[in-house]
C-alpha cells in the first residue's frame, strides 16, 4: 500500500524521536545523580530532601520510556493521515516529541514532596487501604477532603504500589495525566483551527507552563481538572453529549465548584439537544446521587468539613483579593513570564504590576478571540469562574486556579494564527505587520524566560524546585518523628494549625486547629482579630488548647504570638520539646509538649 503525504515518513520520524529521547536519557548519566545532588546542596537544601534525587532519576527513566512509546505510537497512527509535506511533518512530530520529553523531565525530576494539604488526602487513603477507617481520625466522621475522584484514583494505585510512598504515587498520577493532556490539547487545537502547527504550539505551551509543573509536583487535583476539561471541550467540539455529561460529572467529583462547569455543560446540552439531552445525563447524575448517598451515610453530609472549618476559623480576606490574584494568574504564561525563582523585592513588585495588567489583557483576549464553538464555551467558563471566585472571595490555594490552566494552551495558538495572518497580509499597513511579528517573538520569548526555577547552569536550573514554603514540610516531618520518639505508641493527641505532613508521619490522633478535619475546634470559632498576627489566615484560639489539652502542639511562631503565648496557662503547662529555626514568616517552628502527664491519649 502506498501512503500519500507524510505517511511514508513515519519510520524516519520515529528514528529522530529515538535520537531525541537518547539525548534526554543521557541526562541520567550526564550530569547524573551525584553531580546534580552536589549542585543542589549548594542551595542549602536539607540532606533529607536530597535523598530523593536518585529515586527521581529512576522515575524519570521509566516515564521517559513511557513517553517515547506514546510518542512513537502517536506518530505511527497520526502521521499517516497528515497532509503536510514530508519535511514539515518530520519537523512537527519531532518538535512534539521534544516537548513531550521536556514535560517528563520537568515533572519527574522533582523532589517527592507535595503541598501540605495533599497529605491530608493521603491519610484518608492510607486509612482506607489499611482498613483502619474511612475517617481521618477513626470515629470522627469528618470529611476533610474535597476531591472524591482524586482519592478514588489514588486508592487503587496505593493498593497496587504499596512499596511507594503516596507523594510519589500522586506525582506520578499527575505526570500521567499531563501526558494525556498534552495529546488532548494537540487534538483539540488542531480540530478547532485545522492547523497542526498551532496545535503543536498549544501542546508545547502545556508542557512549558510553570503552573502545570508546580501542580504536578504539588500532588493535588489540579491536573485531573485540566484533563477532564479538555475531554469535555473535545466532546463539545465533536458533539458527543454522553462524553460531555460523564466528564462534567467527573469534574464535580474532582472539585466542589465543578458544579458550575456542569451547569454550563447542561445549558449547552439543552441548547443542542433539548429534552433529548436527558438521555446523556441520566447515568452521570445517577452516579453523583450514589456518591452523595455514600457520603451522607459515612460522614452525615455532602458538604466537605474543610468548607465548615474555613468559613468559621479563617479570617475574612481583603475585599476583591481574589479578583486581583486571578488576574495575576491569567497574566502568567501568556503576556508576562511566570518567574518562580527568588527575586529582589523591587523587581518582584514591578513584575506583579505587569502580571495584574497582563492578566486583564488576557481576560479580554480570551473573551474576544476564543469566540466560536468549544473555545467560546471555555471563554464563558473562564469568565464565570472569574466572577464566582471573585464574589465568593475565599483564600485562594493554587489548585483552586485549575479552571484557568488551559488559557495559555488555547489562547496563544489562536493569537499566533491571527498575528501570522496580520504579518503576512500584503494589504495591511507595514507598521501593523512589524508589530505582529514582534509580538509573536515576544510571546515566544516569555516561554523561554519563565522556564528556569533558579538562575544556575545545568539541569538544576529547570528541575528539583524547592522553596522556603517547602522547607516547612521537612520541619513538620522532623517534628512528627520527634513526637513519635516521645510517644512510640502514637496514642497521644498532636495539635497543629497545619496538619498535612504531621498527620502523614505521626499516625496518632490529630487535632486540626484550623478546623478542616476536627469538629471539636469549630465551637471555639471565630478567632478574635485581637490575636491575629499580620495577615495570617487564622490564629490558634487559646481556649482550644486549654480545654482539649493535647499532649503535643506543633506550630509556626506567628500562629500564637498575640494570643496563646501570652496566656498564663500555656506558659505553665507546656514546654518547648524542640525548636526548628526557619525564618520565613516567623523565627521558626516549635514542638511543644504538655508538662503534666494528664494529656488525653485518645481522640480529642
Amino acid at each position: 500500500m502506498t501512503l500519500s503525504g507524510a505517511g511514508d515518513s513515519r519510520l524516519p520520524a520515529i528514528g529522530i524521536q529515538l535520537l531525541i529521547a537518547g539525548i534526554f536519557f543521557l541526562l541520567i548519566f550526564l550530569p547524573g545523580q551525584e553531580a546534580t545532588s552536589t549542585a543542589l546542596a549548594a542551595f542549602d537544601i536539607d540532606p533529607l530532601v536530597l535523598e530523593g534525587v536518585p529515586g527521581a532519576f529512576h522515575r524519570y527513566g521509566i516515564w521517559l520510556a513511557v513517553a517515547l512509546g506514546a510518542s512513537a505510537l502517536f506518530t505511527w497512527l497520526d502521521m499517516r493521515k497528515s497532509d503536510l509535506p514530508p519535511g514539515q511533518a518530520l519537523a512537527l512530530y519531532s518538535a512534539l516529541a521534544f516537548f513531550l520529553f521536556y514535560l517528563v523531565l520537568t515533572r519527574a525530576l522533582q523532589f517527592p514532596w507535595n503541598q501540605d494539604d495533599a497529605y491530608i488526602d493521603f491519610r484518608y487513603v492510607i486509612n482506607w487501604v489499611n482498613n483502619v477507617s474511612f475517617d481521618y481520625n477513626p470515629g470522627e466522621r469528618a470529611m476533610g477532603f474535597t476531591s472524591h475522584l482524586h482519592l478514588a484514583l489514588l486508592t487503587p494505585l496505593a493498593l497496587v504500589f504499596k512499596s511507594f510512598d503516596l507523594p510519589v504515587i500522586s506525582q506520578s498520577l499527575n505526570l500521567g495525566l499531563q501526558i494525556i493532556s498534552f495529546y488532548l490539547t494537540y487534538y483539540l487545537v488542531r480540530a478547532v483551527t485545522s492547523n497542526p502547527v498551532a496545535a503543536a504550539i498549544g501542546a508545547a505551551l502545556l508542557a512549558l507552563y510553570p503552573y502545570n509543573i508546580q501542580e504536578t509536583m504539588g500532588g493535588k487535583e489540579a491536573m485531573l481538572v485540566s484533563t477532564c476539561m479538555l475531554v469535555c471541550l473535545l466532546g463539545i467540539h465533536h458533539k458527543r453529549p454522553h462524553l460531555v455529561a460523564w466528564f462534567s460529572a467527573f469534574i464535580v467529583l474532582t472539585r466542589p465548584e465543578g458544579g458550575l462547569w456542569m451547569l454550563l455543560t447542561m445549558v449547552w446540552s439543552y441548547k443542542q439537544y433539548k429534552l433529548q439531552a436527558l438521555k446523556s445525563w441520566a447515568g452521570p447524575l445517577a452516579v453523583l446521587c450514589v456518591v452523595a448517598g455514600w457520603l451522607i451515610v459515612q460522614f452525615g453530609t455532602i458538604v466537605p468539613h474543610s468548607f465548615v472549618g474555613k468559613s468559621n476559623m479563617f479570617y475574612k480576606p481583603p475585599p476583591m483579593m481574589d479578583m486581583v490574584l486571578i488576574l495575576r494568574r491569567l497574566g502568567d504564561g501568556c503576556f508576562v513570564p511566570e518567574l518562580i525563582m527568588p527575586m529582589d523585592p523591587i523587581a518582584s513588585y514591578i513584575l506583579d504590576f505587569f502580571r495584574l495588567y497582563g492578566g486583564t489583557l488576557v481576560l479580554l483576549a480570551v473573551l474576544k478571540f476564543l469566540n466560536s464553538g468549544c473555545l467560546r464555551f471555555y471563554s464563558i467558563a473562564v469568565l464565570a469562574y472569574f466572577i464566582l471566585i471573585s464574589v465568593a472571595n475565599p483564600y485562594l490555594f493554587p489548585w483552586y486556579l485549575a479552571w484557568f490552566s488551559l488559557v495559555p494552551s488555547l489562547l496563544l495558538p489562536v493569537l499566533y494564527l491571527k498575528l501570522k495572518a496580520m504579518s503576512l497580509d500584503k494589504d495591511a499597513k507595514k507598521g501593523n505587520a512589524i508589530f505582529a511579528t514582534c509580538l509573536i517573538f515576544y510571546l515566544g520569548a516569555i516561554q523561554i524566560i519563565e522556564q528556569p526555577t533558579r538562575l544556575t547552569a545545568g539541569l538544576p536550573a529547570v528541575s528539583f524546585f524547592w522553596s522556603g514554603a517547602y522547607k516547612r514540610l521537612i520541619i513538620y516531618r522532623k517534628a512528627a518523628e520527634h513526637a513519635k520518639r516521645l510517644d512510640p505508641k502514637e496514642k497521644s493527641v498532636l495539635a497543629a494549625p497545619e496538619i498535612g505532613v504531621l498527620g502523614h508521619y505521626y499516625r496518632g490522633p490529630i487535632l486540626d486547629l484550623g478546623g478542616l478535619v476536627s469538629n471539636e475546634v469549630i465551637k471555639y470559632a471565630p478567632p478574635s482579630q485581637d490575636i491575629r498576627e499580620g495577615t495570617s489566615l487564622f490564629s490558634i484560639i487559646p481556649d482550644t488548647i486549654r480545654d482539649l489539652k493535647p499532649r503535643f502542639l506543633v506550630t509556626d511562631g506567628f500562629f500564637g504570638k498575640k494570643g496563646l503565648y501570652k496566656t498564663e496557662f500555656f506558659e505553665k503547662e507546656y514546654r518547648v520539646a524542640e525548636f526548628f529555626p526557619h525564618q520565613l514568616w516567623s523565627e521558626g517552628i516549635y514542638l511543644y509538649e504538655r508538662k503534666q502527664n494528664d494529656a488525653p491519649e485518645t481522640e480529642p
